[in-house]
């Protein structure tokens, strides 16, 4: 798998420049350009912000769930982020409220695809 870098803003600076002694100059700890790289990683494609499972969810199919299975739903909405690796348990679980063949299913399977 491909790394990705990761960059975030020069506490340093602002914009890539400092002021010393009145005169602006451009920050040495990250070269002028305002960002440092914080290194480099692998994101995992199947971690996602749970709005993107709310956005999935067909509301029909959302208010027909049992009054348990609502619960447990907004309960994993709440979390911010979701892993829907396929030996995770939020996955079996949401799959299992939204059966085969319902829209949220099915915006769940191209989510992951």
């Amino acid at each position: 798998m491909e790394k990705t870098k990761i960059h975030v803003d020069c506490p340093f600076c602002v914009d890539g420049k400092q002021n010393v002694g009145g005169v602006e100059t451009g920050c040495p700890n990250c070269e002028g350009i305002g960002l440092l790289s914080w290194g480099a990683c692998v994101l995992d494609s199947d971690v996602f912000p749970t709005h993107k499972i709310l956005e999935a969810t067909d509301p029909a199919e959302y208010v027909s769930l049992a009054p348990g299975n609502v619960a447990l739903y907004n309960l994993i909405i709440s979390a911010g982020t979701i892993d829907l690796s396929p030996t995770t348990t939020a996955r079996a679980v949401l799959w299992g409220m939204f059966g085969e063949g319902t829209t949220t299913r099915t915006n769940l399977i191209a989510l992951v695809s």
